[in-house]
């Protein structure tokens, strides 16, 4: 049986990042993950990377390495890496939540001040947030 693993990242995007890098982004992931089985979330508000990714050990780790070394962001932060029996994310190889989707009203669930800064979150806080926006958002992907 392959082990399966659940990893969330947080960073903080350079600040000339354009919109059509995050296109970009979206793109690749799309491709490479659907080859390599891997499923998972990503989350961005103009400053902030919130993304889970689940998969097979070995291809997640690989993925977060080359993620880690993107000079798009900076500030990566491994929020957690848990081994799981079962993916919460299987129905995307990368979703997509924007900023139009991170409102007040759903962060004040997760956070004291209702502002989206996945360095602050708690990790419970974190991935209740992911899972609440992959059933709540409209989600690109």
């Amino acid at each position: 049986m392959t082990s399966l693993v659940q990893v969330v990242y947080c960073s903080e995007a350079k600040a000339n990042l354009q919109a059509a890098d995050i296109e970009q982004i979206l793109h690749y992931a799309r491709e490479h993950n659907a080859k390599k089985s891997i499923t998972g979330l990503l989350t961005f508000d103009s400053k902030f990377f919130l993304q889970v990714l689940e998969g097979e050990r070995q291809a997640v780790s690989d993925l977060i390495t080359r993620i880690g070394r993107d000079s798009r962001h900076q500030r990566f932060c491994l929020l957690c890496a848990n081994t799981i029996y079962k993916r919460d994310f299987a129905s995307w190889s990368m979703a997509y939540v924007g900023q139009t989707k991170l409102n007040k009203t759903l962060l004040l669930n997760y956070s004291t001040d209702g502002k989206f800064d996945p360095f602050v979150f708690t990790t419970e806080s974190v991935l209740m947030l992911l899972r609440d926006l992959a059933t709540t958002s409209v989600v690109a992907g």
